[in-house]
């Protein structure tokens, strides 16, 4: 009944799975809800299989193990790790790298690795006791790194925009011993702090505080340090900026320009995206548009990645997700330092002066812009929004907007 009086709808869903079912499956490879989906189900097989030992036990548990390491070597980005080029090897040495949440998961993993090729880092942490315990281990997990030398700490709140202005103005010069900002160059900026939280609560600067800490501050620190940036890379040829940012900002249409300039706190409209976390999402989509933004506007090499579903604490302000993820999942999702190698593959590699538009989808290539995910472009998933001049226009005001700039 239900296929006869919805056949046309079927059909055309039909049709348009199977012409882009290379987008459905590349989706879905990136889903942790698909891959927290199976992991349930695979416990299941593995308690069929217990129960039914003697007749269909030896093929249900061949079955889950072969699903299990198939699952564990996709969630591994196939085994993908990030290696910089001899030359691009030899010019890093000695550059500065600015990465913000680098005291755990991602960041932590991505300071490790720079300090590792001798990058000078700092970590532009909120809490100081944690950010403290992070230089520490750092210096002790990588031989030659001393604390307060090749890795410092900065202090900084994402939630507030007078800490993010403190951080470039006061905070990141006295780290690194000098006066003011104009003497500093920063050759790397990542913006890796998040926040995923489905509830709906605001900053001290009347910004949901997913889409604050997500993009606002972000942006905010961005256009403070751009000149830093600029002044940064191979003879001051200019740094670069990593946003990390998300598959699940495919999930959401965008930001209604009606209510940009009216009500900031109240600035993203809801009836545009469907999921259990909206905020999430639309802050997703403004990272991938700000790295367009960046390299658009300022020529900046930017780069917008999805690091796949990771084992962090971004989900620590939902304990029944946490809880699922870790005991469930843990052996399905990526591990902190694969999660990084895609970032780390937007810093390591040599940038390419072709279009986006010439580069195709898959590449290795590094493209000023571009959106990448387990080392390769990932362009065939990422929103045709955030390639609109007009909505890029109407983001970048609406951003400088929220940051009072």
């Amino acid at each position: 009944t239900v296929s006869v009086l919805y056949w046309p709808t079927l059909r055309s869903f039909t049709v348009w799975s199977f012409a882009n079912m290379s987008k459905l499956l590349t989706l879905f490879r990136h889903c942790e809800i698909v891959a927290l989906t199976t992991a349930i189900l695979q416990v299941v097989g593995f308690a069929v299989a217990f129960r039914y030992w003697l007749s269909v036990g030896p093929a249900a548990a061949a079955l889950v193990v072969a699903g299990a390491a198939f699952q564990r070597f996709v969630a591994s980005g196939y085994g993908r790790m990030a290696r910089p080029a001899p030359k691009r090897a030899a010019e890093m040495r000695g550059q500065l790298a600015v990465v913000t949440g680098g005291n755990t998961g991602i960041g932590f993993e991505t300071a490790k690795s720079l300090l590792q090729r001798q990058v000078r880092v700092v970590l532009a942490c909120r809490s100081r006791a944690r950010g403290e315990e992070a230089v520490k281990k750092l210096a002790e997990q990588v031989p030659g790194v001393v604390a307060g030398q090749h890795v410092r700490l900065a202090i900084v709140d994402m939630a507030s925009q007078k800490s993010v202005r403190n951080f470039a103005e006061r905070e990141l010069p006295a780290c690194l011993g000098v006066q003011s900002l104009d003497e500093v160059t920063i050759d790397m900026l990542v913006n890796n702090a998040g926040l995923f939280t489905p509830a709906r609560t605001l900053t001290e600067d009347r910004i949901e505080s997913t889409v604050a800490i997500n993009h606002v501050s972000p942006f905010l620190l961005t256009e403070l340090l751009l000149p830093a940036v600029k002044r940064g890379g191979v003879n001051g040829s200019g740094g670069r900026v990593v946003c990390v940012a998300s598959i699940a900002h495919f999930k959401t249409r965008g930001i209604d320009p009606a209510l940009r300039p009216k009500s900031i706190e109240r600035a993203l409209d809801l009836s545009r995206t469907f999921a259990f976390a909206p905020y999430y999402d639309l802050s997703k989509l403004c990272n991938v548009m700000h790295a367009a933004y960046l390299a658009k506007d300022h020529g900046v090499a930017a780069f917008s990645v999805h690091p796949g579903g990771v084992l962090t604490e971004v989900f620590r302000r939902i304990p029944v997700i946490e809880t699922l993820l870790f005991t469930f999942n843990k052996w399905a999702l990526k591990t902190p330092m694969e999660g990084a190698q895609t970032t780390l593959h937007c810093l390591y590699g040599d940038v390419t002066d072709a279009p986006l538009s010439a580069v195709p989808h898959g590449s290795e290539a590094l493209v000023p812009g571009g959106y990448y995910a387990d080392c390769r472009l990932f362009e065939k998933c990422r929103r045709q929004v955030t390639r609109d001049a007009e909505e890029l226009k109407n983001f970048v005001a609406w951003s400088k907007h929220a940051c009072g700039l």
